[in-house]
Parts: C-alpha cells; sequence; structure tokens
C-alpha cells in the first residue's frame, strides 16, 4: 500500500465540487451518520447432548434480565462459565454461535457493553 500522491488528494478534495450528485449524496450521508453497530460472535462446538437444541433456551435464561442492563463481555464469558458453556468456547467443529451485539459502541469505562444477542446454529 502506498499514500495518495498530492495530485491525488487534491483531485479527491475537489471531487464533490465537481459532482452535483455526490456533494448531494455526501451531504445526505453526513447529516445522518449511521454507525455500525459491534458484534462480537462466540462459536462454540462439540456441545454436550442436547446440544444445539438445549443452547439457544439456556442462553435466554442465561442473559435474561442482565442483557437489558448491559454487559461486558468479560461478564458474558463469566456467565457462560456459570452455565457451563465457557469450555466450549472456540472448538470445532462449530455447532453454535452466540453473537453479542454492542449498539452504537457503547462503553462502560473502557469496555464494550452488549445489550442484545442472537444465537445461531451452524
Amino acid at each position: 500500500m502506498e499514500p495518495l500522491s498530492q495530485d491525488e488528494e487534491i483531485r479527491i478534495a475537489d471531487l464533490p465540487q465537481t459532482n452535483d450528485a455526490l456533494q448531494i449524496a455526501f451531504e445526505r450521508y453526513e447529516a445522518n451518520p449511521k454507525s455500525i453497530d459491534l458484534i462480537v460472535n462466540l462459536s462454540l462446538g462439540q456441545l454436550p447432548k442436547p446440544g444445539i437444541g438445549a443452547f439457544e433456551p439456556a442462553c435466554r435464561q442465561l442473559l435474561a434480565g442482565h442483557v437489558d442492563n448491559g454487559l461486558t463481555m468479560d461478564e458474558v464469558l463469566g456467565l457462560l462459565r456459570t452455565a457451563g458453556y465457557h469450555d466450549y468456547i472456540g472448538k470445532q467443529p462449530r455447532t453454535a454461535t452466540l453473537q453479542m451485539i454492542s449498539v452504537n459502541h457503547e462503553l462502560r469505562g473502557r469496555d464494550f457493553v452488549v445489550r442484545s444477542y442472537k444465537t445461531l446454529a451452524s
């Protein structure tokens, strides 16, 4: 990768002024920016019987009441450890994923806060 040349930088800076449609689109974008939510996927594998069928209800029970108040990933991992799922994180073959979502990259101190989740079967 190489830095842009000075000519390229000037051309890019001038582009919105020379293209009305691009200028309008850019102004519309700047007026209403939308951040991309932070998503953390925790993949689990080799789940014990009954496997994936029990994982979704277990997550619902485990995270109920906690996720609405916001959880850091350390807190999520602690809950998974308490429920007996921590040792299955990262194992292959992957059979389930717990997807944690931090809307607008919310922070608590230096930690991201997740307020919603999804369970996914692999």
